[in-house]
């Protein structure tokens, strides 16, 4: 199932190696607007090269159910910061 996981802050990311595939992996920490913290996997190490700590982002993920659950990021949506408008002092 594919979801959307929208407005979540990146905290970190971290690269890990399976212990039972030898195969690289990242783990990306992150908050949601609430301040939860979670982790999202994500097996395109090409993909979270890019993400940087405090950045707002959201993510496209696939959503898997079975004996456990899991949430797989496969791409990403950098969310554009919100400068508040400039406010003439004279006019306002």
């Amino acid at each position: 199932m594919r979801v959307i996981a929208d407005n979540l802050e990146v905290r970190g990311c971290e690269v890990k190696v399976s212990a039972t595939t030898n195969k690289k992996y990242a783990v990306v920490y992150v908050e949601s607007s609430s301040g939860k913290g979670e982790n999202i996997v994500c097996y395109d190490l090409e993909l979270v090269k890019n993400l940087e700590k405090g950045t707002i982002v959201n993510f496209i993920c696939i959503l898997t159910f079975g004996k456990y659950t899991s949430l797989e990021i496969t791409d990403f949506v950098v969310v554009p910061a919100v400068v508040p408008a400039f406010i003439d002092k004279k006019t306002a």
